[in-house]
Order: structure tokens, then C-alpha cells, then sequence
């Protein structure tokens, strides 16, 4: 069997170490990715012959944010990569994975690469330099490999593709020899690494954005049929509004109505007043009238006529003088009677006039019909506020102090890095939110319950109701 060691990567620039024939090969690497540890399984044909590789590849270190690995002057965007190459099929996946794994760990790091900071290194402008060193790292993986397989664990590379397009990924502890030989014979090439996301992971993912999209959704209608709601409340108010306008007018109306009529009857009752007080008076002088014309009568044929004689002429104008002479006392106590009558209101009785009374019961009506207008005003404005405070009337604000974000089983400390802990927010609302920052969150049923895995070295967790929040901030390793 033959096997090939590689090492290539960006030291200062494009670097190769191993056999000539496959550099350039090595430098479809260099392409920017992103992932933390990544384990190429590919196959591929050279002059006629097919060779596997099992391509170790750092990006950028564990919890990193963002690529970190920088060439030895400080440039950013670099990469390493350990090779092997057979002329067979490894099936033993994962034991593969460890030897390069630790190989990278304990041969590779502190000698080609060391941490500076948040910084991976190269400690070496290139690979020639440091010649000997990795003869010796080469020594000790064919030393492994023929310590950790058989012959048994290899299978000849008849019936695999050597191109193709597509480069499926798997999580390292999802592999098995059968579903990643399946995937290499197919696609010719598979990317395996324990930071992609797990079978079980993806599953659960999908099922939170399924209950995802199917709340938002429910809101999205709830939403729809408040703003509906809310629409028909404004227009009840409004006609609402209108009708309290339009009796507002029907009552001005009606309060002229009633100044004028109270103008007429003051009219009338003046003219109720006069016409009473003459009744009054004809009443007094009705009774005095026929005896004043008997008097007169009287005095008449007791005035002696003038053809008579003389004698009698000068008796009848004595006794004309005579009865003159009581006319002013005569006259006065009529006029007496007549002031005393008038002064003395409480005896004597109102007028009965029909037209009158008429005018009085209509003044009333009136009286009454405004007494209903100024009800129904009321009651309109008192409608008007409880659907205007119905309509606006907004929940009291959520107390934020007592609440209290709690891990499970975690006495203090720092966190460990891609470890899960459950999360609660004691005293929560049913509808808080959960952020984070150096950890991904996994929601749970209950909304004041997460799952949380650290991922860089500061952590915070940060609980939301509305705009209030609540932090909680953790050092992780």
C-alpha cells in the first residue's frame, strides 16, 4: 500500500511540503473558508492511477468568531493542512480523524504554530525551513498508522467516482463506515468535522422553525384582526362622535326655542297681570255703576226745571248745591274701594283664560323635551369615553427587578466551552425572549426555559419582556 505525507498551508504565501506531482492540487485550499476543524475525504485519479486523500484543515480555532489564522507577518486569511494519500479507502473514518488530530496537537502546535493573543501564527515564513522537523512529524504518522490498521480496514478504490460536483458534510459522531464510503463512491468527497451540527440537531432545528413560522403566523392573523377590531372601534366612535355633534345642535336649537317662548310667556303673563288687574277694577265699579246712574237720575228730576217757578227754581238749585257738596266725599270713597281692591291681591282670583293655560302646558313640554335632550347628551359623552378608553387603554408596564436568570447545576465558576446547560428566568413573562452573545440558544416549550453552549470565552445571556431586559454575563474556557 502506498501512503504520502503533505503539508501545506500559507506560512508567508502559498507553502508545499511532499511530493511535487500534487502541489497544485493543495492550492484549491486556500479559498477563505470558515470552519473551525474540517476532515476532507476525497478521491481523485493522477496519470491514470486513483488515490485517496484525508485532508486535515484549520481555518481558525475553537469558539473563534471569525477566521483566525494569519501567515508569520501578521497577514490574515491563512490556513494549514495536514495530507495522506493512499492508493485505497480508509473505512476506519474516525480513527483517521485522531491520528491527524493529535497529530496537529501535540507536533504541529508550539512548533509551526503557536496562539499569540486570539491569533494562530505561523512561527515559520515557510516549509522548507523546517525541513527536519517535519520528516520527523511524517515518521511518527506512518508509525501510527500502521500501529492503529490493518489490511482489513482498507478497501481497494474500484467502483468510486473521481469528480464530482456536490461535497456533502456530516458531524464527526454521525459517521459510519457505511454512510461515508456510500457518500465518496457517489460525490467522490465528504466533509466531515465535530463542529458541523448533528442529525439530531438539524432535526430539532427544523422543528422550532416549523413552531416558528406557525406562531408568526398566528400573530401575523391575530394582528390582522385586532388592527380589524381596531378599525371598527374608530369608526362606532366616530358615529359616535357625530351623533353627540348632532344632538349638541338639536339642542341649541332647542335652547332658542325655549328663550323664545320664554320671551312670549313673560308677554303673556304681563298681559295676564293687566288683563286681571282691569277685570279687577270693572268687577269694583260694576256693582257701583247702576246706583251712581240711579243718583244721577235723581238729581235730575229733583234739579227743578226752568220754565217752573222761582220759588222752586231757588229750592232746587239749594238743594243741587247741597248734594254737591258731598260729590268729592262721594268720589273719594270710590276711588278708596277701588285702591283697596287692587292692593289686595290675596283675595281676589286669577283670570281663567283657556289660551292661557295652553301656553303654560306647551312651556313645560318644552322644559321637559330639553331636560331628555341634556340626558341623552350625557349619555352619548359617558359612551364616548368608555369606548375611547376601551380602545387605548394599555397594560401596566412588567417588572423586570425580580427577575432572575438561573442555570441548572452551575455552582459558579466559568463556563465550559460546547457544553449544553439549561437556563431559566425565574419570575419571567409568558412572552420574554431570549439573545445571546458567545453561545447559541435553543429554545425549549416553556418560553421562560432555553438550552445554551458556550462558544467563546464571554458569554452573555440576555432575557427580554417588551423593551426591558435582563443580562447575565459569564466567562467560558
Amino acid at each position: 500500500m502506498d501512503v504520502e505525507l503533505f503539508i501545506h498551508g500559507v506560512p508567508n504565501g502559498e507553502g508545499f511540503w511532499g511530493k511535487e506531482e500534487d502541489r497544485n492540487y493543495f492550492g484549491t485550499f486556500y479559498d477563505n473558508s470558515s470552519d473551525e476543524v474540517k476532515f476532507l475525504i476525497q478521491t481523485r485519479a493522477i496519470k491514470g492511477k486513483n488515490y485517496c486523500y484525508y485532508n486535515y484543515l484549520v481555518y481558525k480555532t475553537a469558539g473563534a468568531q471569525t477566521p483566525n489564522v494569519v501567515a508569520n507577518d501578521g497577514r490574515d486569511g491563512s490556513y494549514f493542512g495536514i495530507t495522506l494519500r493512499f492508493d485505497a479507502y480508509c473505512k476506519d473514518i474516525t480513527n483517521m480523524y485522531r491520528i491527524l488530530d493529535m497529530v496537529f496537537g501535540v507536533y504541529v502546535m508550539g512548533t509551526l504554530l503557536k496562539m499569540e493573543k486570539t491569533k494562530l501564527k505561523y512561527t515559520t515564513p515557510d516549509f522548507k525551513s523546517v525541513s527536519n522537523v517535519l520528516e520527523s512529524i511524517e515518521k511518527v504518522v506512518i508509525q501510527l498508522i500502521r500501529n492503529a490498521f490493518s489490511g482489513e480496514s482498507f478497501t481497494p478504490l474500484d467502483g468510486f467516482a473521481t469528480a464530482g460536483g456536490n461535497c456533502p458534510t456530516i458531524n464527526l459522531y454521525d459517521c459510519t463506515a457505511e454512510n461515508v464510503m456510500s457518500a465518496v463512491k457517489q460525490y467522490s468527497r465528504i466533509a466531515v468535522s465535530p463542529y458541523y451540527p448533528s442529525g439530531r440537531e438539524v432535526a430539532i432545528q427544523q422543528q422550532y422553525n416549523s413552531q416558528i413560522q406557525t406562531t408568526q403566523q398566528q400573530c401575523e392573523a391575530r394582528l390582522k384582526a385586532v388592527a380589524k377590531e381596531k378599525n371598527g372601534i374608530s369608526i362606532s366612535l366616530s358615529s359616535a362622535k357625530n351623533q353627540v355633534s348632532q344632538l349638541q345642535r338639536e339642542i341649541g336649537q332647542k335652547d332658542g326655542t325655549i328663550s323664545q317662548l320664554n320671551g312670549e310667556v313673560s308677554h303673556l303673563q304681563s298681559e295676564i297681570r293687566n288683563m286681571g288687574q282691569n277685570k279687577k277694577v270693572a268687577q269694583i265699579v260694576a256693582p257701583i255703576r247702576e246706583p251712581i246712574v240711579e243718583l244721577a237720575t235723581i238729581l235730575k228730576r229733583l234739579v227743578p226745571d226752568s220754565s217752573g217757578s222761582n220759588d222752586e227754581h231757588k229750592k232746587g238749585i239749594d238743594f243741587v248745591k247741597m248734594i254737591k257738596s258731598f260729590l268729592p266725599f262721594l268720589n273719594l270713597l270710590l276711588l278708596v274701594i277701588v285702591v283697596a281692591t287692587l292692593l289686595n291681591p290675596f283675595k281676589s282670583k286669577p283670570a281663567n283664560d283657556t289660551n292661557i293655560s295652553a301656553l303654560m302646558a306647551r312651556v313645560e313640554s318644552l322644559e321637559r323635551e330639553k331636560q331628555d335632550l341634556q340626558e341623552q347628551l350625557g349619555n352619548a359623552k359617558t359612551a364616548g369615553n368608555s369606548v375611547t378608553q376601551d380602545v387605548f387603554t394599555t397594560p401596566a408596564a412588567f417588572n423586570m427587578e425580580p427577575v432572575r436568570i438561573d442555570i441548572k447545576d452551575f455552582n459558579g465558576g466559568d463556563l465550559s466551552l460546547h457544553t449544553t446547560y439549561n437556563v431559566e428566568a425565574k419570575k419571567g413573562a409568558e412572552n420574554g425572549t431570549w439573545r445571546g452573545e458567545g453561545c447559541e440558544i435553543y429554545p425549549t416549550e416553556n418560553p421562560n426555559k432555553v438550552k445554551i453552549m458556550p462558544t467563546a470565552d464571554v458569554v452573555k445571556i440576555i432575557y427580554c419582556v417588551g423593551d426591558k431586559t435582563k443580562v447575565r454575563e459569564l466567562k467560558a474556557k
